[in-house]
């Protein structure tokens, strides 16, 4: 009978939708993986360029305070007379 074919497409259907929902969720979940791991990561590259640039300020006042120390060396001595 054709109802009875109907029902049995409409089960097929919805089995083929749940299929397909349920690929969809584990898609879901593995790109939220994956995002969870590129933000992590981002996190990982933002901190060590903190401390980076901390460590070139350090090293650039360190230079600086050098070069201070170099001119007051090289500066020419004023005699008494």
């Amino acid at each position: 009978s054709e109802l009875k074919s109907d029902v049995s497409e409409l089960k097929g259907d919805v089995s083929e939708l749940k299929s397909d929902v349920s690929g969809l969720k584990s898609f879901r979940a593995e790109q939220r993986e994956a995002n969870e791991q590129i933000v992590g990561e981002l996190k990982a590259i933002r901190e060590e360029q903190a401390a980076q640039a901390l460590h070139n300020m350090r090293a650039n006042d360190t230079f600086q305070k050098h070069e201070l120390r170099i001119s007051k060396l090289e500066a020419p001595i004023s005699s008494p007379l």
